[in-house]
């Protein structure tokens, strides 16, 4: 009964484990997939500057030949 016991238990560590571990594989790729966007993000802000600055330009050119 006591062997029967600790059989139980110990399986139940196994599949805990187990677990564990594929959780913390699900974790760490989102954690990657996190990053990648997070460096797109990155890019993606840092053309959305600069051609948002060159839209004023062209705009305060087309207001000035328009006379306003």
């Amino acid at each position: 009964m006591e062997n029967q016991l600790l059989k139980e238990i110990a399986q139940d560590i196994g599949e805990t484990k187990g677990m564990v571990s594929a959780m913390r594989d699900d974790f760490e790729k989102i954690d990657r997939t996190l990053n990648r966007h997070d460096k797109r993000l990155r890019r993606i802000e840092n053309l959305f500057i600069p051609a948002v600055a060159v839209l004023g330009l062209i705009g305060q050119k087309i207001m000035k030949l328009i006379g306003l």
